[in-house]
């Protein structure tokens, strides 16, 4: 687990286990953890389940761990996994209320950045498993934070400029394929929304560019989507396929992955299709380069089909029966497709 400084250690000292209630029989906690890892793990791998589940077995032995940041794991995990076990609507509705998850999210971020996992470590102790799992958890940081502040039209709490950490691998944590593919390519994806972010809605990118610097700017992320859907594995490229896939991981990722797709689509066009050709600080020079209607009624009309592939893949969703927790699932690509009804 991550380590923590003296200080937080010393801070947390109440937190030790022989000072509070035993924790469930070794049964009953294994099947909340497979729950926990076959649906909330499989989104957003903050743990290597391997090391995990080392630690978990040794927890019921003679020789359980001491290690207050285990302690800490082991019971944010089995809370976790009995709220989507027994109670799905709980976790959705605290999905709902976005300023609370601003607010938890954005302190989350704070300690991790306090932990220097934005950082790249030199001359580690750490075992390559714990350096893998420090970077997971600050990716899925990096996700959660864009998506709940672009969702209430706030600046990011992380700053590109201050990430000195590489991008999740594939194929070096102990994780299923399906998870190391789909987060890795998740991650890509949602570095590719913070620039659409960062170059057409912040408050800098509204300054003073005329419409044919906005075009080759769009043109350009346009270009970065299109390579990043031609990168997908094959079998994550076809929606009907992934929802009748009985491995509810790939499905997951797969459907979470394309919802995704389809809201970078729409906040690129809808951007373009708004243009006033003449709403720039360089008039005369945007004038002679400005863009022809049809670009405009181009981009309205990707929008519209982003919008409708929601739709279709919010209804493949609810034919194929899936057995993983579609509610979860349904989440994201209904936000997207309510905010570009709103817009």
């Amino acid at each position: 687990m991550l380590g923590w400084s003296e200080e937080m250690t010393s801070a947390c000292q109440q937190l030790a286990p022989d000072h509070v209630t035993s924790i469930p029989s070794k049964e009953s906690a294994i099947l909340t953890i497979n729950f926990f890892f076959t649906y909330v793990n499989s989104i957003i791998p903050l743990y290597d389940q391997e090391r995990f589940m080392g630690l978990f077995n040794q927890q019921y032995s003679d020789n359980p761990p001491t290690s207050v940041s285990w302690y800490a794991t082991l019971h944010a995990v089995l809370g976790i996994g009995e709220l989507v076990f027994e109670d799905e609507a709980l976790i959705l509705d605290m999905l709902l209320d976005a300023e609370a998850s601003y607010m938890a999210i954005g302190a989350a971020v704070r300690l991790a950045l306090g932990l220097g996992l934005h950082r790249t470590l030199v001359d580690s102790h750490l075992t390559l498993s714990e350096v893998e799992e420090r970077r997971n958890v600050f990716w899925v940081l990096y996700v959660l934070d864009r998506g709940i502040s672009l969702r209430l039209g706030r600046p990011p709490t992380i700053c590109e400029e201050d990430i000195e950490v590489s991008e999740p691998t594939l194929g070096r944590i102990s994780q299923p394929s399906q998870v190391k593919d789909g987060f890795a390519q998740f991650v890509k994806l949602n570095r590719i929304k913070s620039e659409i972010y960062t170059k057409l809605y912040s408050i800098r990118s509204l300054r003073g560019d005329c419409q044919a610097e906005r075009l080759a700017t769009l043109q350009n992320l346009e270009e970065k989507l299109i390579i990043w859907q031609k990168s997908l594995p094959k079998d994550m490229l076809s929606i009907p396929r992934a929802l009748h896939n009985p491995n509810a991981v790939f499905s997951t990722m797969t459907l979470l992955l394309h919802a995704e797709y389809y809201n970078c689509q729409l906040m690129l066009y809808r951007t373009e299709s708004y243009w006033d050709p003449l709403d720039s600080t360089d008039h005369s020079f945007c004038i002679t380069t400005s863009l022809p209607s049809s670009r405009g009624i181009s981009s309205r009309n990707k929008c519209l089909s982003a919008a409708r592939h929601t739709a279709e893949l919010l209804d493949m969703l609810q034919q194929s029966g899936n057995a993983f927790r579609s509610n979860l699932a349904r989440y994201d690509p209904f936000q997207y497709f309510v905010e570009f009804s709103h817009h």
